[in-house]
């Protein structure tokens, strides 16, 4: 296994910090920790682990991250999500402003505004290597600017160019957007990351949600060519099961409804038996995302096939003379 760095971005209330989450309920969380646990404990019925230091600025986050892989903490989860990026990252700026200015006042001379951006750059690095090195995946939850002025949409980071290069930090770069057609009938929104749109910077080596896939981090990252196996919340892992029949039964032509239907009314296995309604609804939506993932595979080979049977042979060459 492979740890990625990925971002998402979107207008505020998109389920950004439920998606990641639902895909690393055993990650740790840096935020706002009663935020975060109201999201965890209403939508998906756990209790996350945040951190609850306050951490106001990048520098914060850089103690405590050098402080957790110094004793070891940080080998206990497989994740780390900063959520909100856009708040450290602008709390960072204005207090590294404000120090310039001094320097610059002491010493009768300009700001150097290009030393903020230094730090950001730094810190920003420092915190996704730091994970990535250690086979963490590191999570950014961001949100979003508008185009404007024939500039494209980017997450709302201290800069345009800052903007720009995030593709190059991360693994994914994924908007999160309305989408009434896909499948889930809890979460009408999709991922969208599409490098050829150039109203918004987004990215995705995965090759998985190109242009846009269900709202499922956990799912999207499975149907990698080489497939990334996310952990279940101990106690949870029957969710696997149900997510696997759900899959199998839409793939198989079923309803989408009528499956969930059948799962919310079947027989309930013993070690669910105790499971909360979130818990349930949480495995059938990785099955919906699964199947949806799957049948969207199987559209494009099918196609690519009937592409190339069309004309196998290239007509020959005419003879001269």
């Amino acid at each position: 296994m492979s740890a990625l760095a990925i971002l998402l971005s979107a207008r505020p209330k998109r389920a950004k910090t439920s998606t990641m989450l639902a895909a690393f309920p055993n990650g740790l969380f840096v935020g706002r920790p009663s935020s975060i646990r109201e999201i965890a404990q209403g939508e998906l019925g756990f209790e996350p682990n945040v951190v609850d230091e306050s951490l106001r600025t990048l520098p914060d986050l850089k103690a405590c991250l050098d402080a957790w892989v110094s004793d070891g903490t940080i080998k206990q989860f497989d994740a780390l999500v900063i959520d909100d990026w856009s708040l450290l990252a602008k709390a960072s700026m204005n207090e590294w402003e404000q120090e310039e200015q001094k320097k610059a006042d002491k010493a009768k001379r300009g700001t150097d505004v290009r030393a903020l951006y230094r730090n950001y750059e730094f810190h920003q690095s420092h915190a996704i290597s730091t994970c990535v090195n250690l086979g963490m995946h590191f999570g950014m939850v961001c949100h979003e600017r508008e185009p404007s002025d024939g500039r494209p949409g980017i997450p709302d980071v201290p800069s345009a160019n800052q903007g720009k290069n995030m593709p190059a930090w991360f693994d994914i770069v994924a908007r999160v957007i309305s989408d009434k057609d896909m499948l889930d009938p809890w979460l009408p929104l999709a991922l969208y990351a599409d490098p050829f749109d150039d109203n918004y910077v987004t990215s995705d080596r995965t090759g998985v949600i190109r242009p846009r896939a269900p709202l499922n981090l956990r799912e999207v990252l499975r149907a990698k060519r080489q497939p990334e196996v996310l952990s279940r919340l101990p106690g949870l892992e029957w969710q696997e099961d149900i997510a696997s029949k759900v899959a199998e039964a839409i793939v198989g032509g079923a309803d989408a409804m009528q499956t969930l239907a059948g799962v919310w009314g079947g027989t309930v296995p013993l070690e669910m038996r105790s499971a909360e309604d979130c818990h349930l609804r949480w495995a059938c939506q990785d099955g919906i995302a699964r199947a949806t993932l799957e049948l969207r595979k199987r559209r494009l080979l099918s196609s690519t096939a009937a592409e190339v049977s069309v004309s196998t042979t290239p007509p020959l060459p005419k003879k001269r003379g």
